[in-house]
């Protein structure tokens, strides 16, 4: 077993800081058996790096020249010793580059030059300095004549905030060291992990993450990372889904491919700018150095446009949400539906303590020359237990290829309560049979690295019985709510119909009394004659009107429309006749709104 320990620190920043290269603060060193390391995390205030001039981009790996601008408000950063020559130095873990550097006023003793120099160059600063070979150990590993950067100039936030370089735990492809090493013909620069799985090729070489957070700012933050093993409480995370990088391979980051993801239960497609990307994919980048995540803005417009309160801040480059707003999101990753926590989509913003800010930013990311479209930051690696598997180990050729697999921690029930229970308003209800909110403890291999249980048997069917009855008592409140309105339109039904009948009971009393009136005759006289005259009736209002004599009587009419009793003559109503033109026309069903799908980011 291999052990480790490393811990974090909370940085408060106001301003402009580098998204990739961010800081970490050594609080104390633990003693920790080989390969395994548990960390803790505490919130600090430090001087905030001077702001990036306008237009200035920040580079996401010291490997290029395209920059981009990060913005951000606040930091939660994580950081571990690395011994160089017998000395220890506080580094920032990065999984988003591959190269260890370090930086002090009197530099590195006891090392071996080579001759060789190199910048690396950040969007917020540089470290420039001299290639050179130490003893190294980490994490009780020990690594003589380890390559890393003596430098003698720099200009980065780590600097500010406790650390004085930074670890890179990417790919070796992607370490300028070993690129500039190896363009001498020699073959010492690779990278410190490389190094490290070099030494025993029978040990698998992933490493994980355990990074979590407290919501107390004075509060020890607990978590961990480890080297060729598990953490014994998530070892789940071996059962789950093997996520393979991108490319598949010769991969130089940890990048693998999205397949859509959702908010506030709506479910979006994603597009591409990366080269030879199956249609409906995006290649996210997930790094531990970078706090935030960014995004295209049709994505971060999604989550956080349609909530009440939220407003677009420019001069931020952030959306600015209420903090009681609880913010559900999700993102589908092999095939499997991973839910953010929703205190990491938003968070407080330094500048007033009742607003906050989304921690995806909108932003285009013309970087990496198109080699990914979404840079995933600790906001959302937070939700998960991550393992990053670099594939075949050395001198070993089992055809085994990069992956990431990924534990969730907090189920979407537990995530909401969180959240409720530090920003307020009512905390969820769990059902009976719900697990314990009590942290990752919780995570099972029934959950195989997804966002969703799978339990199944009676608790399935106690949760599906729970639901039914949530449903039904639903049911019983709306009907209740509406029982006023309800009895209002029954009665007034009620008072048509009595009316309706007492009309047609007065209309047959008059009908049944005309039938048995007798007919006046007048006998003839000497003079002879008709037998029978025209007679005289009478109508409400008095008038008189003969009535003609009928062979038969004709059938009873409405009397609305005449009838034997009315003075009214009996018509057949004409035809209605429409006019087309005033007719209503009926409002055409226009599809739901959807995002531009050449902005990669639409509806289904």
């Amino acid at each position: 077993m291999r052990s480790l320990e490393v811990l974090l620190a909370t940085v408060w920043l106001t301003s402009s800081v580098s998204a990739v290269r961010l800081p970490f603060h050594q609080l104390q060193k633990r003693t920790a058996k080989r390969g395994a390391v548990s960390f803790h995390a505490a919130r600090s205030a430090s001087t905030a790096p001077t702001k990036a001039p306008p237009g200035t981009w920040q580079t996401l790996a010291a490997t290029g020249a395209t920059d981009i601008d990060l913005r951000t408000s606040r930091d939660l950063i994580y950081i571990a010793d690395v011994t160089v020559s017998g000395t220890d130095y506080a580094v920032q873990l990065d999984t988003g580059s591959s190269d260890l550097w370090v930086h002090t006023t009197s530099g590195v003793r006891s090392v071996h030059t080579t001759g060789l120099q190199y910048n690396l160059t950040y969007g917020i600063g540089y470290a420039y300095g001299n290639i050179v070979t130490a003893d190294v150990e980490f994490a009780g590993f020990e690594l003589p004549r380890q390559a890393l950067i003596d430098a003698v100039d720099a200009s980065n936030p780590v600097l500010n905030l406790g650390a004085v370089g930074v670890l890179g735990l990417g790919f070796t492809g992607l370490s300028a060291i070993d690129s500039t090493v190896n363009g001498t013909g020699d073959s010492y620069g690779r990278s410190l992990l490389y190094n490290v799985f070099a030494q025993d090729a029978s040990v698998p070489n992933f490493i994980t993450f355990l990074l979590s957070r407290s919501n107390d700012p004075n509060a020890p933050v607990e978590g961990s990372f480890t080297i060729s093993e598990t953490d014994d409480d998530y070892t789940a995370v071996t059962n789950g889904v093997k996520v393979p990088t991108f490319p598949v391979e010769d991969p130089i980051r940890w990048c693998v491919l999205l397949d859509g993801f959702a908010a506030d239960g709506k479910r979006f497609a994603v597009g591409t700018t990366v080269k030879k990307v199956a249609s409906g994919k995006a290649v996210i980048l997930l790094d531990s150095g970078t706090t935030f995540t960014y995004a295209p803005d049709t994505v971060v417009d999604a989550i956080y446009s349609e909530l009440k309160g939220a407003n677009f801040d420019y001069d931020l480059g952030q959306w600015v949400v209420p903090c009681d707003t609880e913010v559900q999101v999700s993102l589908y990753i092999g095939g499997q539906q991973y839910d953010l926590h929703p205190l990491d989509m938003v968070v407080p913003s330094t500048s007033d303590s009742k607003t906050c800010v989304g921690s995806f930013i909108p932003m285009s990311l013309p970087i990496a020359e198109g080699e990914f479209d979404w840079l995933i930051g600790v906001n959302v690696l937070r939700s998960f237990y991550s393992l990053y598997d670099f594939g075949d180990p050395v001198g070993k050729s089992q055809g085994i290829r990069p992956f990431v697999q990924l534990l969730q921690l907090r189920t979407a029930l537990q995530a909401s309560q969180d959240f409720h229970i530090v920003r307020g308003g009512e905390v969820p209800a769990a059902p009976a049979n719900a697990a314990p909110a009590d942290g990752g403890s919780t995570a099972t291999p029934s959950q195989s690295g997804n966002g969703t249980s799978t339990d199944s048997g009676s608790d399935s069917t106690d949760s599906s019985f729970t639901n039914i009855s949530a449903s039904v008592k639903e049911s019983i409140g709306k009907l209740v709510d509406y029982m006023p309105a309800m009895l209002g339109v029954l009665g007034v039904n009620v008072a048509i119909l009595l009316a309706l009948f007492a009309a047609a009971v007065l209309w047959v009393v008059r009908r049944r009394k005309s039938k048995k009136r007798p007919s006046p005759l007048t006998l003839a006289g000497a003079e002879g004659g008709s037998l029978y005259k025209a007679v005289s009736t009478h109508d409400q209002d008095g008038r008189t009107t003969p009535m003609r004599q009928r062979t038969r009587s004709p059938l009873p009419a409405s009397p609305l429309t005449g009838g034997p009793n009315s003075a009214a003559p009996l018509v057949q109503a004409p035809a209605p006749q429409y006019d087309s033109s005033s007719m209503p026309l009926r409002r055409p069903v226009m599809p739901a709104a959807a995002f531009d799908a050449d902005r990669h980011s639409t509806a289904f």
